[in-house]
């Protein structure tokens, strides 16, 4: 009997343990840094009196922005201090930002062989450039991670250059072998960065023709293209009846897929999906498979030159730019029919389990909180925007220069939400079967008796076994709207007793609207 309960408490254990295993995630670099709750306390040292016109004059000789001269500092991280790392200015456009607040890196084992934060070698902090409500880049991010769409993570700090404040950053994390081998389980491959106009466009075999559009990041020494060159023809160059099967054997597509509806819900023009660029690409060699890892998401929620609010908020779900040439991608993954319908799926649930007030309004609310002190202190010198601009960019606020917009978070979630649940239906793209809606046939819809001189007795038998909110509308002969009431369709079918009588004599189209779903049927009042 011992026996017997001590194998029940054996297997009971290993379950649990199992289970745990399962659902439990180790540890990864960075953990501390990105998941600790608070706005961590960065202090910057420099001997050199001059330090600002060297850090500057390095930006300015350095021909690649990505690979800029360091000069030797102190930061103090919290309570962790490190003596001699590195540290550069960087950014294109976001460089322009008024006063010292300048995006910057840090390269902690610069001078010092191994030296490491969190097992971090080096980490970037970015100003807020075109952002008032320096939230756009967080959000996003923080999404991607939790839907495990390989991304960089984001926190939040405060930064003083030899004691003085200089205003409230974001840390992100950089995308280096570390980041590889957290996410794939091996960091030998190569690693590619899409900038700054990586199409994916075939330009012929000669590795050289790509030198200006991508960085090769990893495996420099040796500068073998051959991997990305391959892979860029088998896009370009299969046939579209082979392009899924192609594509799937050399491409993790589904990871990608999702980064592209994200990118497209959130609004995120300034990447790969429009402009194009702000992407990596890894060969993972546990699969031999490309990986896509997005990059620079500063800009979402409808921000990008010459994009108004609405013009923004009304993104086409199915966007591709007038350059087509230049998304050879998702171009022919549009025409074909897997990979859209995957893709519409992956929209769909994004834009029902996350994207919408409930969830992003409150997490707006609680980062309002933590940020509007740090904002505050800033001095003038050192804004892109003020205050007042942080406050009202929160919610409604746009805020407007002469060559672009920053919408209002909050009412730009739900403008955008709207279109896209709008837009779905005008496509008769069904969320909830995963697939495009037949024409409905009108014996779904029974209306009795019909003509009528008293009231209708409807019935709408629902297809599927579910609760769901059934709009009614009775609309005359010239398309105006006569009478409204919404029930709710309980199993597969409900009846509902709708006032004939009220109506003048005549014909009407009485419609039952089920999610995306319309049911007309006519209708002939008598006396």
């Amino acid at each position: 009997m011992q026996k017997s309960i001590n194998l029940i408490l054996l297997f009971s254990i290993l379950f649990l343990l199992a289970l745990y295993s399962k659902h439990a995630r180790a540890q990864m670099p960075g953990d501390n840094l990105f998941f600790a709750p608070i706005v961590h306390v960065v202090n910057i040292t420099f001997s050199q009196p001059d330090y600002w016109n060297l850090l500057t004059t390095n930006y300015d000789s350095s021909i690649d922005k990505d690979t800029g001269i360091y000069i030797v500092s102190k930061i103090t991280i919290d309570s962790l201090t490190f003596d001699s790392v590195g540290i550069r200015l960087k950014g294109n456009s976001s460089y322009k930002h008024p006063g010292f607040k300048k995006p910057f890196k840090i390269s902690f084992n610069q001078y010092i062989s191994n030296q490491n934060f969190d097992n971090l070698k080096q980490i970037n902090f970015n100003n807020g450039y075109l952002d008032p409500s320096m939230m756009r880049e967080k959000l996003m991010l923080d999404f991607l991670n939790q839907k495990e769409i390989p991304a960089p993570r984001c926190a939040y700090a405060e930064v003083n250059f030899n004691g003085a404040y200089v205003g409230l950053y974001k840390i992100v994390e950089e995308v280096d072998k570390i980041f590889l081998k957290s996410h794939f389980g091996n960091k030998k491959g190569n690693l590619y960065k899409g900038d700054p106009s990586g199409t994916l466009e075939f330009k012929g075999e000669a590795k050289w023709n790509y030198y200006e559009d991508y960085n090769l990041k990893t495996n420099e020494t040796i500068n073998d293209w051959t991997d990305l060159i391959k892979f860029i023809n088998q896009i370009n160059n299969s046939a579209q009846a082979d392009f899924k099967n192609i594509t799937d054997g050399v491409f993790n597509s589904s990871p990608f897929i999702k980064a592209w509806a994200a990118n497209n819900l959130f609004v995120n023009l300034d990447s790969y999906f429009n402009f194009p660029h702000n992407y990596y690409l890894y060969h993972n060699q546990s699969t031999q498979k490309f990986e896509w890892i997005t990059w620079d998401v500063s800009v979402s929620f409808g921000v990008f030159p010459l994009y108004s609010e609405k013009r923004a908020s009304n993104l086409e779900v199915l966007f591709i730019p007038n350059r087509r040439q230049k998304h050879p991608l998702t171009v022919k993954m549009l025409e074909t029919e897997d990979y859209k319908n995957e893709y519409l799926n992956a929209f769909c649930n994004f834009l029902y389990n996350d994207f919408k007030e409930e969830i992003l309004f409150p997490k707006i609310d609680s980062l309002y909180k933590i940020l509007h002190p740090f904002i505050e202190r800033e001095l003038p010198s050192n804004q892109m925007y003020s205050l007042n601009d942080f406050e009202q960019n929160i919610s409604e606020g746009t805020i407007k220069k002469w060559w672009y917009q920053a919408p209002g978070l909050k009412s730009f979630i739900t403008a955008r939400r709207n279109f896209v649940i709008n837009r779905l239906c005008e496509m008769k793209w069904s969320c909830e079967k995963g697939q495009n809606i037949k024409e409905s046939r009108n014996e779904i819809l029974t209306i009795y008796p019909n003509p009528t001189a008293g009231d209708l007795k409807v019935e709408l038998k629902i297809l599927e076994p579910e609760s769901r909110k059934v709009d009614y509308q009775i609309t005359n002969t010239l398309g105006e709207i006569v009478y409204r009431e919404s029930s709710i369709a309980i199993g597969n079918g409900y009846q509902i007793t709708l006032p004939g009588v009220l109506f003048d004599p005549g014909i009407y189209i009485l419609s039952a609207i089920s999610g995306c779903e319309s049911y007309n049927q006519k209708i002939v009042v008598i006396k």
